[in-house]
């Protein structure tokens, strides 16, 4: 065991000594983890932005104004009114998600039961269009909901001789009485809330958070693979036959070499790990020791993968060939380039085949989910 950690020792202080090393191994790391960090968001917790809309009100009435009331106080929406050609510049140009049109008659189609059609005006991607098209069909219920209550209630008065027929002013009061009872808010709520351990609040993912696990991951990755690769090295140079003329077992100095990679990828993610902590203000999440056990096991896996790696090529250039293929399209699966939540359940499924992927979901689950040990 002594000599195992001798072989272990010796091939980290020549990690040490290599400048080049350092700068891949450390420098570009910070470097990238710090720039892309502040361009993706910084250390603020990701919040939706409000998406920007015109609303062209051309019927002008009390019901149009309460569509676009009832659209002004939607969280998710940033209103400009305006005519309908300033609308149309408006979306084509890209300085608004979209354009919601009441049209003209808008309060005489209600008070005789036609059918009124607000129009949206998009080029915007799908997400946002759902999400404005959601607000103005909420919307839209309320009206048509106060208008139903409008209509029920002069025909029951009209069965009744309580009420002339043709009389517009019972049916607006009707609607008005009806809709003041949305005042008080929406008889029935919906709240989602996200199940943690222990009752704890989700803290989110910031961008700085997201680039410093995921980019930690990625190249500690490159570290430990080339790194393994150093067996090929020796076999060329013909130190690794000479190794195995000594006394030492086969077993020691193996062990020795996988040991130094997993050391030299231990002093790369401690060194990132810390950076992150306490120069970007990363928040590592609430359980160290967790956190300490998901990247010792992280470690432990890729070391193995490179192993893996250097058995199946012949040479340390093919290996320098092949390693960042594996490297950059298992990183970009496993979601240490952007969050897994985003993708779709499939590519969530297949994120898990990569040692990368059950890396970020556990500490996704620890910084973000509020999960323990």
């Amino acid at each position: 065991m002594k000599k195992t950690w001798e072989i272990a020792w010796f091939a980290l202080r020549g990690v040490a000594r290599d400048r080049a090393a350092l700068v891949y191994m450390i420098l570009l790391p910070l470097f990238f983890t710090t720039v892309m960090g502040f361009m993706i968001g910084g250390n603020r917790t990701s919040a939706p932005r409000k998406i920007p809309v015109w609303l062209v009100d051309e019927d002008g009435s009390a019901y149009s104004r309460l569509v676009a009331d009832q659209l002004r106080s939607s969280s998710g929406l940033s209103l400009k009114e305006g005519s309908l050609d300033q609308a149309k510049s408006s979306v084509s140009k890209g300085a608004s998600s979209a354009a919601v049109v009441l049209p003209s008659g808008l309060s005489e189609a209600l008070s005789s039961g036609q059918t009124v059609e607000i129009r949206i005006l998009s080029l915007s991607d799908i997400s946002q269009l759902v999400a404005v098209e959601q607000a103005v069909r909420g919307a839209a219920a309320r009206l048509a909901s106060n208008a139903v209550a409008a209509d029920y209630t002069v025909r029951a008065l009209l069965e009744k001789g309580r009420a002339p027929a043709g009389d517009i002013s019972v049916w607006q009061k009707a609607f008005d009485e009806a809709d003041k009872t949305w005042e008080a808010g929406v008889p029935i709520a919906v709240k989602t809330e996200e199940a943690l351990a222990g009752g704890q609040a989700p803290r989110g993912l910031t961008g700085m958070t997201q680039t410093s696990m995921g980019f930690t991951v990625a190249f500690v990755m490159f570290t430990l693979v080339l790194g393994a690769g150093s067996i090929l090295e020796e076999r060329k140079a013909g130190t690794w036959g000479r190794l195995l003329t000594t006394p030492t077992s086969k077993a020691s100095i193996l062990g020795g070499k996988l040991l130094g990679a997993y050391m030299t990828g231990v002093a790369q993610v401690l060194v990132l790990v810390l950076f992150g902590r306490f120069v970007l203000g990363v928040d590592w999440g609430r359980s160290v020791l967790g956190a300490t056990l998901v990247l010792a096991a992280f470690l432990f896996a890729v070391t193995g993968l490179g192993l893996f790696m250097a058995g199946l090529v012949r040479t340390s250039a093919q290996l320098q060939a092949a390693a960042p293929i594996v490297i950059t399209s298992t990183s970009m699966l496993g979601g240490a380039y952007w969050p897994l939540e985003i993708v779709s359940k499939p590519m969530q499924a297949a994120a898990l085949l990569t040692p990368q992927g059950w890396a970020m979901k556990g500490l996704t689950a620890l910084i973000a989910r509020g999960a323990d040990l």
